[in-house]
């Protein structure tokens, strides 16, 4: 499967005016223009590790619900889409 930054972008949108939104995760074996998502996705990425050392980049979105936000993250293999509470927000990272 390729993901596309049209894709991305959608469900990004979807997501972020989503009342009942929770999670989603997308599992792909080729990204179309990893660039082209970055950039999609803005400048305001915070880089850091999971809980078993993967690296990845994280984007957060202020979302229509004002007790959550939209959490983008990116990984070599997939992307996760997740609404969570801002006290999940590390510390450094920008809400845009």
């Amino acid at each position: 499967m390729t993901v596309t930054v049209e894709e991305v972008e959608f469900l990004k949108k979807a997501f972020l005016s989503s009342p009942n939104f929770e999670f989603c995760k997308l599992t792909f074996i080729f990204m179309d223009d990893i660039p082209s998502i970055f950039r999609a996705l803005g400048t305001h990425s915070f880089i850091n590790h999971d809980y078993i050392g993967r690296a990845r980049r994280r984007w957060f979105f202020r979302s229509d619900d004002s007790e959550k936000v939209l959490s983008i993250e990116v990984y070599s293999d997939f992307i996760e889409f997740e609404n969570i509470d801002w006290v999940e927000v590390p510390v450094g990272a920008v809400v845009v």
